[in-house]
């Protein structure tokens, strides 16, 4: 089950980034946007906490930390070749 971080802080986000193993992450803002996170250098926070930074295919997103509504770790699926 996907854990949902609900108004997210600084210290919500490091734990998440930090995860052993990083699960992909989703971010999602109150107007509707989301990004996706793959990779922990992919997003980071600034050091008061008001602001984050979401880097994807489609380049830099600054965002204010009071609109990220959530925060979704994603499910990964494991896919194996060899069934025999």
């Amino acid at each position: 089950m996907a854990r949902i971080v609900p108004m997210a802080t600084r210290e919500q986000v490091r734990q998440m980034q930090t995860a052993q193993p990083f699960r992909p992450l989703i971010v999602r803002l109150a107007d509707g946007r989301s990004f996706e996170v793959r990779h922990p250098e992919l997003i980071s926070c600034s050091l008061n906490g008001r602001e984050m930074v979401v880097h994807d295919e489609a380049g830099m997103h600054l965002l204010e930390m009071l609109l990220v509504a959530e925060i979704t770790r994603t499910l990964v699926l494991c896919h194996s070749s060899n069934f025999g």
